[in-house]
């Protein structure tokens, strides 16, 4: 370790290295980087309808340091002359997932259906926080 100028004693020099190179406390060594640095944003989401009970989603995962991946989904339903309506579902699941049916966000009232849209959005998460959402993707109705 290279002494600071304003070092006069062993233990002003580790204060120093800790508090300025983030040493380790016990061998004046820096410190490894964090492991827990925000994984990346998983990308190429897409949807695929199944039958009229599901939504399949399927995306890429970037990261290697994920704890699991957050889906969010919402139905947005708009009829002329009424109060917008909408309905979320927000769930995880586990790392290393590239895919999930989501049988939620799927019933919409025949006659609303024309009004209605329904989109997704997936991230995934560590101990480090949340990556960004991926784009919203549109699924239609059947």
């Amino acid at each position: 370790m290279k002494q600071f100028w304003l070092c006069k004693s062993k233990i002003i020099c580790q204060i120093l290295c800790l508090l300025v190179v983030g040493c380790s406390n016990n061998n004046n060594k820096p410190t490894e980087p964090n492991r827990h640095s925000i994984p990346n944003i998983p990308d190429l989401l897409s949807a695929e309808l199944i039958d009229s009970t599901g939504v399949k989603l399927y995306w890429r995962d970037l990261s290697n340091n994920e704890n699991g991946f957050e889906v969010y989904g919402i139905i947005e339903t708009r009829v002329p002359n009424l109060p917008a309506i909408s309905t979320t579902n927000q769930f995880k699941v586990s790392e290393n997932t590239t895919s999930v049916i989501d049988e939620i966000l799927v019933s919409v009232s025949e006659e609303f259906i024309p009004y209605s849209t329904r989109s997704f959005k997936v991230r995934s998460f560590n101990l480090g926080g949340n990556s960004d959402w991926t784009e919203l993707i549109d699924v239609p109705f059947q």
